[in-house]
């Protein structure tokens, strides 16, 4: 548990609890144990900073938290636009001819319309 609190985990983003333990449950454990081997390998995240007090909704009391937590956002939202653009373009290159593809890559571009406005 002290590994996963404090260290960072840039493709699965994790509010702080206190305990540590009502944050992390076993699936959740597991899906950060496939991130970190997906992005690279274990250990390779960097030290978390210190542990900030949220109030009951798990909004941090200050600008400077909420604004990191919108910059890890931000991040994870792009890194998981290029997996996706780099397999949906993989996808259409072997199944040219899949409506399936065809109708999800549809569906991306009206979610990723819908963040340009």
């Amino acid at each position: 548990m002290i590994y996963v609190d404090g260290v960072q985990c840039k493709s699965l983003q994790r509010v702080r609890k206190r305990p540590t333990t009502s944050a992390w449950s076993a699936e959740v454990l597991k899906e950060r144990e496939e991130e970190e081997i997906a992005s690279g390998g274990l250990g390779l995240g960097e030290k978390e900073s210190p542990f900030m007090e949220e109030d009951e909704n798990g909004f941090l009391e200050d600008l400077e938290g909420f604004a990191s937590k919108l910059g890890k956002y931000i991040e994870t939202i792009a890194k998981r636009k290029t997996c996706f653009d780099k397999t949906l373009a993989i996808g259409m290159e072997v199944f040219r001819d899949s409506g399936l593809l065809k109708d999800l890559e549809a569906k991306y571009a009206e979610v990723m319309s819908l963040f340009g406005k």
